[in-house]
């Protein structure tokens, strides 16, 4: 009996886990950068003095920090590899369907892009390219105010990654 008890538990875990909602957030305009599994783990990418950047992870009750810049010197010398020969044409398509699949799983949950190259010959040229995007696909546009931001919120789940996996 314990035993069917236990098993329904995993069972119980491991649906919550397939289930539980992964967030990517980007917010150049306010420098919010954070990656986020439900309420479990929080990851965020801040400047740090020492460092250039560092990635503070929050997990409840528990918090540590990880600084992929920094440089591992573990004595080692690195050795050449040979140059790997090219893939073919049919294995660069077969990758990219997977890539597609896989960027499929993901929604776009809010998308706001405006830039300024800061020449004012360029951002007339680029206006109405944008004007058009925003009008039939995303919002998006050119300033001539110096203002560059990018907001982008993706949201998936680990059950559709792993779908986009399997060829249904």
């Amino acid at each position: 009996m314990w035993l069917v008890i236990v098993l329904g538990l995993l069972l119980l875990l491991l649906i919550g886990l397939l289930l539980i909602p992964l967030r990517l957030y980007i917010n150049t305009n306010s420098k919010t950068y954070t990656a986020s599994v439900g309420h479990l783990v929080k990851a965020y990418v801040e400047g740090d003095p020492l460092e250039i950047i560092r990635i503070r992870v929050r997990i409840p009750g528990y918090q540590f920090f990880l600084y992929p810049l920094k440089k591992k010197d573990n004595g080692k010398k690195k050795i050449k590899k040979k140059s790997k020969p090219k893939p073919s044409r049919q294995k660069l398509k077969k990758k990219g369907k997977w890539v597609l699949r896989f960027l499929r799983s993901f929604k776009l949950k809010e998308f706001w892009l405006t830039i300024d190259t800061g020449n004012y010959v360029k951002n007339a040229q680029l206006y109405p390219i944008f004007g058009f995007i925003n009008h039939f696909y995303l919002p998006c546009g050119v300033n001539f105010q110096g203002v560059n931001c990018l907001i982008v919120d993706l949201r998936s789940r680990p059950w559709n990654i792993i779908k986009s996996f399997i060829h249904f």
